[in-house]
């Protein structure tokens, strides 16, 4: 329930503080968000599950959330996105917020400032253009065969393989940070210390 909860939350803080955004660009800020935060403080903000698909990396309970997916969703869960979010109905595809009230009980002031961080960076930057940036970290590269092969199928995305740069990286992260914040998170001792 976390992670759902916090997943509408951060869609929320994204909508409220930058206004109406269609699904493609908000599971991309989302992704770069988690991603920034897994860097920076070696946890993601939703606690997602990532999936390697033909448009990108997505996190998987952002997908489910924004497509309303009954499926995986229980009806109190739809109530409370509903509750919150509002799918516009001249564009399906478009999203705002239903209601300004929520309490983002679940966001940390870390994860605010990364949200608010990343919808800055990228807030006049096309979903096109975000999908393509998203086409050249190494966590989406490694599937890219099999997803041009077949694009309907998805492939998982594991939260080591997100520690990643990219050359003049949006998200100013560098090389050495990247890989020294990898192997805290993995555990890695320096041997050499010794």
């Amino acid at each position: 329930m976390k992670k759902f909860e916090t997943s509408v939350q951060a869609i929320h803080f994204l909508l409220k503080s930058f206004g109406e955004m269609d699904k493609l660009k908000i599971v991309k800020l989302i992704y770069f968000a988690d991603k920034y935060h897994l860097i920076t403080r070696r946890r993601t903000i939703t606690g997602d599950n990532y999936l390697a698909m033909r448009h990108g990396p997505v996190g998987s309970m952002v997908l489910n959330i924004l497509n309303r997916n009954t499926e995986y969703l229980e009806s109190e869960q739809l109530n409370y996105i509903n509750q919150y979010i509002r799918q516009i109905e001249l564009a399906r595809d478009d999203y705002m917020c239903a209601n300004d009230g929520m309490e983002y009980d679940r966001l940390s002031v870390s994860d605010k400032k990364t949200l608010t961080k990343i919808g800055e960076a990228f807030k006049t930057i096309d979903k096109w253009d975000l999908v393509e940036l998203t086409h050249k970290y190494p966590e989406w590269i490694q599937f890219e065969r099999e997803l041009k092969k077949d694009p309907s199928i998805s492939k998982s995305i594991s939260l080591a393989d997100m520690f990643s740069t990219i050359e003049n990286d949006p998200l100013g992260l560098s090389y050495e940070d990247v890989k020294n914040s990898q192997e805290i998170y993995l555990g890695y001792e320096d041997e050499s210390a010794d």
